[in-house]
């Protein structure tokens, strides 16, 4: 009973050993790790411009003429720090056409926030510096009357952009 004592302890001993010399070269590496460490927490926000149209479905009186007459409700959004554009451009290059005739137009004004009485022919751009949220302006319409205009209905078409600077 004597020996099989002798055996495990020696069995052990051997054990101890083998863990000390798995310690100073085979470690895992956790065991050589520094106490303390840093990592990045970080997010990106893109940049997003938005607008919101409302078209009241305004008709127009082509024959007695219109002034200030709103056509439209649009709401700007965007969160670009440098600031962002609106564009309006017209299908009909700022005329409204007549259904069946081509040939036959009618001019009128165009007014949103600071532009007033504008033509569309060439489209119009605003600029606007920083973020804005929900920024509203209604559209209104100027046309002149006549009464010897032909019969029927006129129209444009046009379209709102918004982009970030």
């Amino acid at each position: 009973m004597f020996k099989k004592l002798s055996g495990l302890a020696l069995a052990g001993t051997l054990i101890l050993v083998s863990g000390v010399a798995q310690a100073n070269g085979n470690a895992p590496s956790w065991f050589s790790a520094a106490a303390s460490g840093q990592f990045d927490v970080a997010g990106v926000v893109s940049a997003r411009c938005a607008v919101e149209v409302t078209d009241l479905s305004t008709t127009l009186d082509l024959q007695t003429g219109e002034t200030g007459a709103q056509v439209a409700i649009i709401k700007e959004s965007c969160n670009s720090g440098s600031g962002y554009t609106v564009s309006f451009s017209s299908a009909n290059g700022g005329d409204m056409v007549h259904e069946t005739d081509s040939l036959l137009k009618v001019d009128y004004s165009f007014n949103y926030d600071t532009v007033a009485g504008q033509d569309l022919a060439g489209g119009v751009t605003l600029s606007r510096a920083g973020l804005e949220f929900h920024r509203t302006h209604a559209v209104t319409i100027d046309v002149e009357g006549d009464y010897e205009r032909q019969a029927g209905n006129y129209a444009d078409i046009v379209t709102v952009t918004i982009a970030a600077n």
